[in-house]
């Protein structure tokens, strides 16, 4: 919630680093972890910011998944209306799995695709063959939800 609140990186520090804070603590009503709302968060470079000081210093878990949804910190970052590419990279350099499906059977690269931020997709896709193999990309693109099954 400081993050919500206009609280400075500093101060969020103290308080996750000092204070008991918990960086993959869960959001009760929605499912989401601290890294998720701060994937989601509407400026990047202070979202990039926060989230390098919750996986590096804190230890926040860039694969957890939301029980509710299937949603990962990647999926979170693939919603942004920008592609998030600094954030999907910081993900994927911090070992996100780029092949992990939501409850929808959505990968981050589906909802790439489905907003149209092709560069971002083909940054996850790549990923998700250096991580899985060409055949898990080759699933995806022929799968009904996957990006063959995007409408144009």
């Amino acid at each position: 919630r400081a993050l919500e609140c206009g609280m400075s990186n500093e101060v969020i520090g103290v308080l996750v680093g000092e204070g008991g804070a918990v960086p993959d603590a869960v959001e009760p009503e929605t499912g989401d972890s601290t890294l998720m709302r701060i994937c989601r968060y509407s400026d990047e470079v202070l979202a990039v910011s926060m989230a390098k000081r919750c996986i590096d210093d804190f230890g926040a878990n860039v694969n957890y998944v939301n029980p509710r949804t299937g949603d990962s910190p990647l999926h979170a970052a693939a919603v942004r209306t920008d592609g998030g590419m600094e954030m999907l990279s910081l993900l994927l350099d911090r070992g996100a799995d780029a092949g992990v499906q939501n409850s929808m059977g959505c990968t981050p690269a589906d909802i790439l695709i489905d907003a149209r931020q092709f560069q971002a997709a083909e940054t996850v896709l790549l990923a998700m063959k250096s991580q899985h193999g060409l055949d898990a990309v080759r699933r995806l693109v022929n799968s009904p939800v996957g990006a063959a099954g995007m409408t144009p």
